[in-house]
């Protein structure tokens, strides 16, 4: 049977929106972006008592649009706190605003955040440059200034009491010229986050960094590398060297990532008494040293009758979120404990840990140095020493 025509169009439009609705389905996308809200209309005299977290919104935009709006501030987010008349707790809707055509916010969580207002104070501290980025190949840092060297910083008095100096961020990268800018100071918390709850007087400042051509300097401490075991019954309670810290020299980048240098093994073979040797420092490629590469080490050798060594595969507290440990090197650390004979021999990996914190650290590789607070032992077990001293975590973001 032959459709009429009305019918025969009305099945064309059904299938024209269905077209239509796949095409859209594919060339649009959704994507989250984590946003950083600024406060505005704060009462004059009062403060946020706690930074505030990051919104995160759900952008729906066209395919290739999510990069643009990630790194050109099309979308932002504000806490109006008009409402606010007193130091008071609030519950604030964050405004989420996207100016880009073809895109709009799907959602944004927390769909309210709650904010504790408290009485503001002021005080003032001083600036330093924080460089982002790695001057061009053959270049390093000069001299930097700001201007001016110290701002008036308002917030929280709980806040403000443990903060002494802001940073002023400065991109440096691929620059080959000195360069005079503006910036705008800044205060990070634990997790790296810029904190909200303060502001600035003056908010921007001028910043002057030298480039220059030629390698860059750091001077960095020693980690030391044993090798054999030293008479049974005895540890290394304590080792000195002299100097205690030596100066490379390479690229900025390259120096960047080096927080200590490892020596050549130091002996403890046969050994149950304190002892002095010499020892040069293990050099990364494409790093030299700026004086000779020898240095003595002297190393406290103490006994005693009640002590026992575990062999210890550290834990992580404090990671930061969407980071993950995908490495450690060295894997284990021997710890040695004291104590009761018959407690020491009742201990095991599941009543003494490690505990790395890894607070702040970011992407890459990072270099923990052990403390002894880090150690979880019983009651009446004290930790005596352990080898090695720091450690090289490697952090990479969740998938």
């Amino acid at each position: 049977m032959k459709l009429s025509w009305p019918t025969q169009f009305g099945a064309l439009l059904v299938v024209a929106l269905l077209l239509w609705l796949a095409a859209f389905g594919i060339s649009y996308q959704s994507f989250k972006i984590e946003l950083t809200p600024a406060i505005v209309n704060l009462p004059a005299g009062l403060a946020i008592a706690e930074n505030p977290s990051p919104i995160t919104a759900t952008i729906r935009a066209r395919v290739g649009a999510a990069y643009r709006l990630r790194s050109s501030g099309l979308v932002t987010a504000e806490l109006d706190l008009a409402a606010a008349a007193a130091a008071d707790s609030y519950s604030i809707k964050p405004e989420v605003s996207v100016a880009l055509m073809d895109a709009w916010l799907v959602s944004a969580q927390p769909e309210s955040v709650s904010i504790r207002l408290v009485p503001a104070v002021t005080k003032k501290i001083s600036l330093v440059v924080e460089p982002v980025g790695f001057p061009a190949a053959g270049y390093s840092l000069g001299d930097m200034a700001v201007t001016p060297a110290a701002v008036d910083i308002t917030g929280p008095a709980s806040v403000l009491d443990s903060i002494s100096e802001a940073q002023v961020p400065v991109n440096v990268k691929g620059k080959r010229a000195n360069l005079t800018v503006f910036g705008t100071p800044v205060v990070k918390d634990a997790d790296g986050r810029n904190l909200i709850n303060v502001s600035f007087l003056p908010s921007q400042v001028s910043v002057a960094v030298g480039i220059k051509a030629g390698d860059s300097f750091k001077t960095v401490g020693l980690t030391p590398a044993f090798t054999g075991s030293l008479v049974p019954g005895h540890w290394v309670s304590y080792i000195e060297f002299e100097p205690p810290t030596l100066t490379i020299r390479g690229s900025a980048e390259k120096l960047a990532g080096i927080e200590s240098l490892t020596t050549t093994p130091i002996k403890l073979t046969d050994r149950a008494a304190d002892f002095t040797d010499k020892v040069s420092a293990e050099l990364p490629m494409g790093v030299v040293l700026v004086s000779p590469n020898l240095v003595n080490v002297n190393v406290k050798v103490v006994t005693s009758t009640n002590n026992r060594i575990l062999v210890l595969l550290p834990s992580y507290t404090n990671i930061t979120e969407g980071m993950s440990v995908t490495s450690v090197n060295p894997p284990t650390v021997s710890v040695v404990l004291s104590g009761p004979a018959d407690q020491l021999a009742s201990l095991s990996r599941a009543n003494v840990s490690l505990d790395l914190d890894l607070r702040g650290k970011l992407t890459g590789a990072s270099m923990v140095t052990l403390g002894k607070e880090m150690f979880k032992v019983p009651e009446n077990i004290e930790v005596i020493s352990w080898e090695p001293t720091t450690l090289e975590v490697n952090l990479t973001k969740s998938s």
